[in-house]
């Protein structure tokens, strides 16, 4: 499965939060597999962010925080943003949704993995035909 650095990033704090549910043995494993892939793409983002800091040459506080101005952080983002859209390459079978049907999630944490599922659309789209 090809999927954006972008959608990796957004996606790793719900994989987190799945690593800590009580699911199928087999569904966690499949869980804890992907993010042992995932690991060093996320080594590669924060790197990015680092480099991308370095270059801007942000002045750090007392505290460690960055100090940055509007437009600043706007360049930032815009560079971060270009790096994100590189794509990896990952071994995973798509889901169904029902298999973590269990499991609350918000709309965004739901959206942030999506990818990982074959039939998400579907699903949603009995959902609003059951509830019209």
């Amino acid at each position: 499965m090809k999927i954006t650095l972008e959608q990796l990033y957004r996606s790793y704090s719900v994989f987190d939060f799945l690593l800590e549910q009580r699911l199928p043995i087999s569904l966690n494993l499949k869980f804890r597999n992907l993010v042992r892939q995932i690991a060093p793409h996320l080594v590669v983002i924060e790197n990015t962010q680092a480099s991308i800091v370095q270059q801007m040459g942000f002045e750090q506080d007392e505290d460690g925080s960055y100090e940055v101005s509007e437009e600043q952080h706007v360049e930032f983002l815009e560079q971060l943003q270009q790096h994100l859209q590189d794509t990896v390459d990952l071994t995973w079978e798509p889901l169904s949704i029902q298999e973590i049907a269990d499991t609350q999630l918000s709309m965004k944490e739901l959206e942030a993995i999506s990818f990982l599922f074959h039939d998400i659309d579907e699903m949603s789209e009995q959902s609003i035909t059951q509830t019209a």
